[in-house]
């Protein structure tokens, strides 16, 4: 698996990639919010159970991906004017007001359970033109299907590290479902991949809990390529034309 750093986009070995990401949940799940305003990451006591009642008992978690973060996965995601980004669980809509201004996005939207959170994104992104929010469960998978509000996404993001397993198998398949999805950014990698999709490159992203953690990027296999097809057989294939090629020139 290929990893790209925040700082250096350099690659990392994998021995060390494995590693950090066992620390880094571990210290994720004890501390998103170390930089956050505890204020604005707060919910009520009703939106936490109705939140453990679609995603776990540590759903309702804070962290942020940080400004510097955003820009290293933007890049890596090459956000343009053509895409329409969806950040699933958007919280207080920092990241989903930032991809709008610093790629200049067709589109940018947010969607958040909890009503307090999404009142504060509302408000941080009525004066973006090309941002909008939606309130309630990113894994519904009718605001995925033709004619939902997700429908037309090209990008997803998701701060999923906190979500059960059950959560994380939903939203698994509304991805999978949305054709008009070309990438999907997400903190807890799925076991057996997305279908339809490349194995993940991992990325190193400032967040509020870490200086480098772990983004795991999917990018969609060209539609036109069986799905057997991978980096690994495009290079076979070239080494085995290559051979071909050197044998008649020798022959010659």
């Amino acid at each position: 698996m290929a990893v790209i750093c925040a700082d250096s986009l350099a690659m990392l070995p994998s021995r060390a990639v494995h590693i950090g990401h066992q620390v880094d949940t571990l210290h994720a799940t004890t501390s998103m919010c170390s930089s956050c305003d505890e204020d604005e990451a707060m919910c009520t006591a009703e939106e936490h159970l109705a939140i453990k009642e679609i995603g776990g008992e540590l759903a309702s978690g804070y962290g942020e991906i940080t400004v510097g973060g955003l820009l290293t996965l933007g890049t890596v995601l090459k956000l343009g004017p053509n895409d329409v980004f969806v950040d699933c669980g958007s919280g207080n809509g920092r990241a989903v007001v930032q991809a709008a201004r610093d790629f200049g996005l067709k589109r940018a939207l947010g969607i958040e359970f909890a009503t307090s959170r999404h009142e504060r994104a509302v408000a941080l992104g009525k004066p973006e033109a090309a941002v909008s929010f939606l309130q309630g469960d990113c894994a519904d998978m009718i605001r995925w299907t033709e004619g939902g509000e997700l429908s037309d996404c090209t990008c997803a993001y998701a701060n999923n590290k906190l979500f059960d397993d059950l959560l994380n198998a939903r939203l698994k398949a509304c991805f999978e479902e949305c054709a008009s999805l070309r990438c999907v950014a997400a903190f807890t990698p799925w076991p057996g991949g997305l279908t339809g999709f490349a194995e993940p490159v991992e990325v190193r992203c400032e967040t509020t809990w870490s200086q480098a953690s772990p983004v795991y990027v999917y990018e969609r296999r060209n539609a036109l390529l069986p799905s057997w097809w991978s980096g690994e057989v495009e290079g076979a294939l070239v080494a085995l034309l290559l051979v071909v090629v050197w044998n008649v020139v020798a022959a010659t």
